[in-house]
């Protein structure tokens, strides 16, 4: 049997923009440590953080990370699909 390798696939993906919504408001450096690309507080005492999420794997990588914060998560809506130029399967 033969094993093919490929290169590495430098095209761009299309990602899927999260809107997740945690209790409390979350500082802006959080943004980083859950890679994420945007929070917005609002009055009630909740951050909705936006993330461009390639895939499920990403997304519950995501979640987990709040879950060991001990963020409570409120909500999960999936936005519009984005296109986002990718060279290590990470959306930039």
């Amino acid at each position: 049997m033969t094993t093919v390798r490929r290169a590495r696939d430098r095209t761009p993906r299309t990602a899927t923009r999260y809107a997740i919504e945690v209790a409390g408001h979350l500082d802006a450096d959080r943004l980083d440590d859950l890679g994420c690309i945007a929070l917005r507080h609002r009055a009630s005492g909740i951050t909705v953080l936006e993330a461009d999420v390639s895939d499920q794997a990403a997304l519950h990588g995501i979640l987990a990370r709040l879950r060991d914060l001990g963020i409570p998560l409120l909500a999960l809506t999936r936005l519009a699909p984005t296109t986002a130029p990718t060279t290590d399967g990470v959306p930039r």
